[in-house]
């Protein structure tokens, strides 16, 4: 696709909008891995919502205590590649700016309108992590598009057949057992279940300390402030930092960050289609995953928290679970 094309694609198309069969989807996934420098078979897998849920939990959380993951390690190079690439080419504000358009475009009521339509009662987890995942592939996208007008292979947007793949219904989620595994809502595949995947980390405080993470949208540095400021008045430290991704993928910094603390205090609220930001949903549902105790306080500064007596009680929890 040419440039103009590509954007075309991801402000007119929506997720779980089309229908193929699995070789179709195979051929989409297989170029997205050609694209990515990935030399893997892609294995579908036909189930229940509930079972995509449970598989797509396994891949995530893998990834954010392991990083062993080549597909989603692949998806992140090429993520920051385009911020590089843009850093590169003075073009760092233009990227902001499309960001901030996709996130607009995959926010609005054709998308929300879309989610309405696909899912069913007892499957609005699954709809509502898919939709939020394709929201990440529109955006990552859209970024790479920045870089459109180079005819270079190596610079291909690798994104847009990942949203052509949730176009058409279609979840990658990652690779294990030597293939690139994509969920699809469906019929029960009784004969290709989904991989074990050890967690990756053990259950319960690894590292004790009077510490706190904040999981919050990139942007409330004033709440945050706040909240730092209120906690520190009674003994606890607030963590929320930035991660070097030249370092590595995010997901693993923040998931040593967060074994590292006594619990996480979730400072947004949910969307009322799409449910909790993206970031903030994965972090507080790691921390959960491996005992870490999570609070979903709102973005509201203390002094306006309605929920502050709340919070007060679960750090006394956290307290005496250091203290024992």
């Amino acid at each position: 696709m040419s440039g103009a094309n590509s954007i075309a694609f991801l402000e007119q198309s929506l997720p779980f909008s089309a229908e193929a069969d699995s070789q179709a989807l195979e051929l989409i996934v297989g170029r997205l891995l050609q694209e990515l420098g990935l030399d893997f078979p892609v294995k579908v897998v036909y189930g229940r919502a509930e079972d995509g849920t449970a598989l797509e939990s396994g891949f995530r959380r893998h990834w954010w205590a392991t990083g062993e993951d080549a597909f989603r390690a692949a998806l992140q190079r090429k993520k920051w590649q385009a911020h590089t690439l843009a850093g590169d080419a003075g073009l760092t504000g233009l990227l902001t700016a499309r960001w901030r358009t996709t996130v607009a475009t995959v926010s609005s009521e054709s998308w929300r309108a879309q989610l309405r339509q696909v899912q069913v009662p007892g499957a609005e987890d699954y709809y509502r992590r898919a939709f939020r995942a394709a929201q990440q592939a529109w955006t990552r996208a859209a970024r790479w598009e920045i870089h459109g007008d180079v005819a270079s292979a190596e610079r291909a947007n690798p994104f847009l057949p990942l949203a052509e793949a949730f176009r058409y219904g279609a979840w990658p989620l990652g690779c294990a057992r030597s293939c690139v595994w994509v969920f699809v809502v469906g019929k029960n595949d009784r004969s290709a279940p989904g991989p074990e995947l050890a967690p990756g980390f053990q259950l319960g405080l690894e590292c004790p300390k009077a510490r706190i993470y904040a999981s919050a949208e990139f942007e409330p540095y004033g709440i945050v402030e706040a909240w730092k400021e209120w906690l520190c008045g009674m003994g606890w430290e607030l963590i929320h930092q930035s991660v070097d991704e030249n370092n590595g993928p995010p997901e693993v910094q923040l998931g040593r960050i967060i074994g590292e603390c006594a619990g996480v205090l979730g400072l947004a609220n949910p969307d009322p289609d799409f449910g909790l930001p993206w970031w903030v949903f994965q972090e507080l549902d790691f921390a959960g995953s491996r005992g870490t105790p999570v609070m979903l306080a709102g973005p509201r500064v203390p002094r306006l928290q309605p929920m502050a007596r709340e919070v007060e009680q679960w750090l006394e929890t956290l307290r005496r679970r250091l203290s024992g």
